[in-house]
């Protein structure tokens, strides 16, 4: 996928699904937003990262998987599902989330200790051109399901670029 690509899969949230789901031997799910209190502590995942939490759980392919998730999907994915759960925190710092390169980075190696092969790659549609090259670049064999039309901007997010299109753009 080239800059283009993902750039117009980036403003679209159209990216076609690529692979064959059932080849992944586990699932990266990237978060999209999320809500914190007025003092900057995490509340909940917010509406967009609860759409992806639905989609996983509702699927029975991805339920079964080894998912590596962050803070914002745990609550609603800890406990729920059948495969084993590695989580990987998004937090650098207090209010300072990881980039989707350094996430993509931290979990290939949690892929590599546990020799993981090809990876479901589950985000936002608007963001998963983004989750999806990042993981590319650092060595991840992705599988990326039709994830068009899940989720949306979430108007309640603490993250101002995760609010809209236009601030997404």
């Amino acid at each position: 996928m080239n800059v283009l690509e993902i750039a117009r899969y980036s403003l679209n949230g159209n990216m076609p699904p690529s692979g064959n789901l059932e080849d992944a031997q586990a699932l990266l799910a990237f978060p999209f937003g999320l809500v914190r209190d007025i003092d900057g502590a995490f509340v909940r995942p917010g509406a967009t990262n609860e759409a992806l939490i639905s989609y996983i759980l509702e699927n029975p392919i991805l339920r079964k998987m080894t998912i590596v998730y962050s803070e914002e999907l745990q609550k609603g994915l800890e406990g729920q599902t059948e495969g084993k759960t590695l989580f990987l925190s998004n937090f650098k710092g207090q209010n300072k989330e990881s980039t989707s390169y350094d996430y993509a980075r931290r979990a290939h190696q949690s892929f590599k200790d546990i020799q993981i092969g090809k990876v479901a790659i589950v985000a936002f549609s608007h963001h998963l051109p983004r989750a999806v090259a990042s993981s590319q670049r650092v060595g991840i064999n992705t599988v990326v399901p039709d994830l068009r039309g899940v989720g949306d901007f979430d108007t309640e997010s603490s993250q101002p670029w995760t609010r809209n299109a236009n601030a997404w753009a």
